[in-house]
């Protein structure tokens, strides 16, 4: 009896506890019907509370404003609260620019589930998704070249979402209705050749029928065996990435030779995570995504590949995942020193303090990354700070000539992201002291200077230092 196999399941799979506040999406079609009612029969039993929720999608005029009325009526007739609204999908669409009217609709439907659930304080939304819709979506994505997760295919639960009819068929559930009388309401577009699921479900699956009978329950057993093995080396991989991750907010990076010496089944894992912790989700990234991602491990320092919305880059030892590079372009800012004086330079991420000293003692004074002393009176104009800018050139102290900026920085193994980040001494169109790295070997106090002043340069942050 279905009442016993889905009550067997919410139990087995920990999907409804007592005491839990249960959210219902009902569409008006079959499927979710039937989840309501059951649900319905069982909220006595396993003692939780049950809202309905409905959303109007807009998608099909006069016959979706019937569908929101019919589960009002429906919830009503079961003593149920609940809570029906209309969003405007296809002008949500329009205004986010989503290609997939399928998929408008489940961003907006999801987001108002979980609005409804946090309004009414529920923990649990459940969701009609039946076995053949478990089918439907392994197919689908065997179809885009979806990887294991992707051939895993839904979840019976992930998150406050409950999938209570996952193990149903379509045909149980039809019979359910018939058995118990329910109407339903009947959406046209479900049997419209227009969207890939409906050409899976009315013609792939009667084809795949033709060489195997029982070709859903073949699919289903396979994605569930696929399921145990994934999630086991999902365990091994966040094992791995805790291992070799480290960064910041928004960018991550690890050693190239650790993500090299992992099988590949672990180190695609490995940068899914990355892309996942950076990116908030993993919509739009593909398996030829990480594939590129693995093949910067072979290239040059500099090698990078674009995903959506990401960049990830070859650097000094390391991968480097995170969101687009800053340009390392000149931006046009400076700042003007007060000398002497404190200069708080939050744009730059550093102070420096300026000050004048002894020329005696002045000379003594080693440059350094931080630290150096000028001759105040043989500076070529006043000292500004600055960013990067093409051709920039910098006489370092403790080398003969002048070097580009560039090439100190491979030298350094600054990563290219940090390079446009470097605060800039200058004075007039030279560069004195690129802060934080090196000093320049022009300008800087002797012992027969006339007029000596210390600089002192700290960064405002410890992940701004070099």
């Amino acid at each position: 009896m279905l009442l016993h196999a889905v009550k067997d399941l919410i139990g087995r799979q920990g999907l409804i506890h007592p005491g839990d506040r249960v959210v219902a999406a009902v569409s008006g079609g079959p499927d979710s019907v039937v989840m309501l009612h059951l649900l319905n029969r069982l909220r006595f039993e396993i003692d939780f509370s049950l809202h309905v929720a409905h959303l109007d999608h807009m998608f099909r005029g006069e016959q979706s404003r019937l569908d929101a009325e019919f589960v009002g009526r429906l919830a009503e007739s079961m003593g149920l609260d609940h809570t029906v609204k209309a969003i405007d999908v296809p002008d949500y669409r329009s205004h986010h620019n989503i290609s997939s009217a399928q998929e408008a609709a489940r961003i907006v439907r999801y987001a108002f589930l979980a609005k409804t659930a946090e309004c009414i304080g529920a923990n649990v939304i459940a969701v009609a998704h039946n076995a053949d819709d478990q089918v439907e979506t392994v197919l689908q994505n065997l179809i885009r070249g979806a990887g294991p997760e992707g051939l895993r295919g839904m979840a019976y639960h992930s998150g406050m979402i409950a999938r209570p009819l996952l193990d149903t068929s379509r045909a149980d559930i039809e019979k359910y209705c018939d058995i118990h009388g329910l109407e339903t309401r009947i959406d046209a577009s479900n049997d419209s050749m227009y969207y890939t699921r409906n050409r899976i479900r009315h013609r792939l699956l009667p084809l795949l029928e033709s060489f195997n009978p029982a070709v859903r329950q073949a699919v289903s057993k396979a994605s569930r065996l696929l399921t145990i093995d994934d999630e086991y080396l999902d365990t091994l991989a966040l094992r791995a990435y805790d291992e070799l991750w480290s960064g910041e907010e928004e960018r991550l990076s690890f050693p190239d030779e650790g993500l090299a010496r992992l099988h590949p089944a672990l180190r695609r894992r490995v940068l899914r995570l990355a892309v996942e912790r950076i990116k908030g989700d993993l919509r739009d990234i593909t398996l030829g995504h990480i594939e590129a991602m693995e093949a910067l491990l072979e290239k040059n320092v500099g090698a990078s590949a674009d995903l959506p919305g990401l960049t990830v880059y070859r650097d000094y030892g390391r991968l480097v995942v995170g969101f687009r590079p800053p340009s390392t372009e000149d931006t046009g800012l400076v700042a003007e020193l007060q000398v002497p004086g404190e200069n708080l330079l939050p744009q730059f991420g550093i102070r420096i303090r300026i000050a004048g000293l002894p020329s005696p003692e002045a000379a003594q004074v080693t440059p350094g990354r931080w630290r150096l002393a000028l001759d105040a009176a043989a500076l070529p104009g006043p000292l500004a700070v600055r960013f990067r800018r093409p051709g920039d050139r910098i006489h370092p102290f403790g080398m003969t000539g002048s070097k580009k900026l560039q090439d100190l920085f491979v030298d350094a193994k600054i990563p290219r992201w940090q390079r446009g980040e470097v605060p800039l001494l200058t004075a007039g169109d030279e560069i004195v002291w690129v802060i934080g790295l090196r000093a320049g070997s022009r300008w800087l106090a002797r012992h027969d200077t006339v007029e000596s002043i210390l600089l002192e340069a700290e960064p405002l942050a410890a992940d701004r230092a070099l």
